[in-house]
């Protein structure tokens, strides 16, 4: 726990640590000390990351998830409801990681594509994702355990539903709370595939110093503008201007196709020469108004890629029969749907007047528009892209494939199957089919999350095997004293302390004998006690290594123990009171 939380060293590395010196102190049996790395946990959790690619890379996340982007619209909190919402529905008929499987690339999506810090929404997936867990008997594991160790002791028959006070409570105030208060709690650190984007394209910005060309212009009301296609407004030809994004209702619409009909309203960042532009009054000529801007003169903040587009560099190889052509002639952007922004010749930038501009051997173009349209560059006999890793090229073809598999991992959940063969099949249907590549799958595995999760399963064992599970939830017990509220409180406290170092399902198999003793002791039904239980398992929110699906989203969100304590000490207690306050309504002692 030191070792996570001052966040030194990495913490897949930590957790193997701990496998080693459970495993060399013997506090686990040498046969199991690796036997983390081949629990279904672990089995799940690297099949998911596969299907979530092969999801994303077909196109089935992005459809997915327009839905959400469009009926939260621009809020934050309305689209952090609707998740958690969506979620805690989801994993009430459906296993924990299941549900994530289903939402975690559609959350990431949601987040590039809004620009939301994926740490600002990957966390309240997780929460709403244990919360509905505890909704129905088909939630999870430790449901059923509960109902049949009740029924096998013939002291109370759970059905379905009987699981809903508590789930739904849980699920509603964890929800409510995240959304009014809990969201300012969450880091807003951006991933470390984000990070590198900007990275990259802060570089290839201020290599071509593009700031000094870009500026943003606003079509008003009863502009000849309005109504004209972006190439009947002929910037391109009569003023040398490129227009690199139309900024409308809200929304950035990058490498605007030449056929996009602007409207009064619309902003349009536009490359080229402003000094020029105002002394030859060529704006007003247009029908364009210049946009304030900032202190300083400084140019607009605006991303040239994000979401399908992206921007690259290339240059014209040696035999290319484009030598002498101008960009005009060869009608680039017809040819490959890409946009010229800036051309690199004799150590520095031409960022203006390209179309006229022929062509040399040697030429740098720095090239925007759809990522498709680079991937087909690359083929390409007259270009060299001169980028080593692109974003992994889209097969929508493979779309209906993509959805079977999901499919396929839904209903074998529903059906009782455990959810690592589902998952595993749905892995299995991803790559047969096509969708992603054998090479790909084994890329999309998070390994530090697999490391993870494997390293500190033995460390559950050993607290288990040694009593010291056991020896805190007593020592608990036994301070709060024996009537049947103070019991159920001591049982609930003690059951969240031990819950954030071991499974769910080996809390329950250690803390339900431990309830129902408690409840024969005070002469009152066992079902509270036993209710109290399963609600620490949906409790367990402060560490990453007390579920697996708290472990998922770690890698993902870049998160820290820091993040996990933080976040989640204030929801834990607001929860834990609203739990002993329901419990005894819902289930009467």
């Amino acid at each position: 726990m030191v070792a996570l939380a001052l966040g030194r060293w990495p913490a897949d590395l930590t957790a193997f640590a701990v496998l080693l010196v459970v495993a060399l102190a013997r506090l686990v049996p040498p046969e199991q000390a690796f036997a983390g790395f081949g629990s279904p946990a672990v089995a799940a959790v690297a099949a998911i990351f596969v299907l979530s690619t092969g999801l994303e890379r077909t196109g089935a996340v992005a459809l997915l998830a327009r839905p959400l982007r469009l009926v939260s619209g621009r809020s934050y909190q309305r689209l952090l409801a609707l998740l958690m919402g969506l979620a805690g529905v989801l994993a009430g008929f459906m296993n924990n990681l299941a549900t994530m499987g289903v939402l975690l690339p559609v959350t990431l999506t949601v987040a590039h594509r809004r620009r939301i810090s994926p740490t600002r929404l990957l966390l309240p997936l997780a929460y709403a994702a244990r919360f509905g867990g505890n909704l129905t008997l088909v939630a999870g594991p430790s449901n059923v355990l509960i109902a049949a160790i009740l029924q096998e002791r013939g002291l109370a028959h759970l059905g379905l539903f009987d699981f809903v006070p508590l789930g739904l409570t849980m699920l509603v105030v964890g929800t409510a709370w995240t959304v009014a208060v809990g969201w300012r709690l969450l880091p807003a650190r951006p991933s470390e595939e984000l990070l590198r984007a900007t990275r990259r394209r802060t570089r290839l910005v201020r290599l071509y110093r593009l700031s000094e060309r870009l500026f943003e212009a606003r079509i008003p009301a009863g502009s000849p503008l309005v109504g004209k296609t972006i190439e009947q407004s002929e910037f391109g030809r009569a003023y040398g201007l490129t227009i690199v994004a139309v900024v409308r209702d809200g929304r950035q619409l990058l490498a605007p196709p030449k056929d996009l009909a602007l409207r009064a309203g619309d902003r349009l960042v536009i490359e080229g020469r402003l000094e020029e532009l105002l002394e030859a009054e060529a704006l007003e000529r247009l029908g364009l108004e210049l946009a304030a801007r900032s202190e300083g003169g400084a140019a607009p903040e605006v991303a040239l890629d994000g979401g399908d587009v992206g921007i690259v560099e290339a240059m014209l190889s040696p035999r290319s029969g484009l030598v002498g052509r101008t960009l005009r002639e060869i009608n680039l952007r017809d040819r490959s749907g890409l946009t010229v922004l800036a051309l690199w010749r004799e150590g520095r930038p031409v960022r203006t007047r390209l179309a006229d501009l022929p062509l040399q051997v040697g030429d740098g173009l720095l090239l925007q528009g759809p990522w498709r349209a680079i991937h087909a560059l690359r083929s390409d006999p007259d270009f060299i892209v001169l980028e080593a890793e692109l974003p992994a090229e889209p097969r929508p073809q493979k779309l209906a494939y993509a959805l079977a598999a999901l499919g396929v991992m839904i209903v074998l959940a529903l059906a009782g199957v455990p959810i690592a063969l589902a998952a595993a099949a749905a892995a299995g249907v991803i790559v047969l089919s096509g969708a992603i590549t054998p090479e790909e799958a084994y890329r999309a595995i998070h390994w530090r999350s697999i490391v993870l999760i494997g390293g500190m399963v033995p460390l559950g064992l050993a607290l288990e095997r040694t009593g010291v599970a056991r020896l805190v939830a007593e020592a608990l017990l036994a301070v709060v004293g024996r009537t049947p509220l103070a019991a159920l409180a001591g049982l609930l406290a003690a059951a969240v302390v031990v819950g954030h170092f071991m499974d769910s399902v080996a809390l329950t198999l250690l803390m339900a004998p431990i309830a129902l003793d408690l409840a024969a002791t005070l002469g009152v039904s066992p079902v509270p006690f036993a209710m109290a239980v399963l609600a620490a398992t949906g409790l367990t929110l402060l560490t990453p290594f007390s579920n697996a699906v708290m472990l998922m989203v770690m890698a993902p969100g870049g998160y820290r123990l820091q993040h996990y304590v933080r976040s989640g000490l204030p929801l834990v207690g607001l929860l834990f009171l609203v739990v002993l306050a329901v419990i005894p309504l819902a289930y009467p002692f």
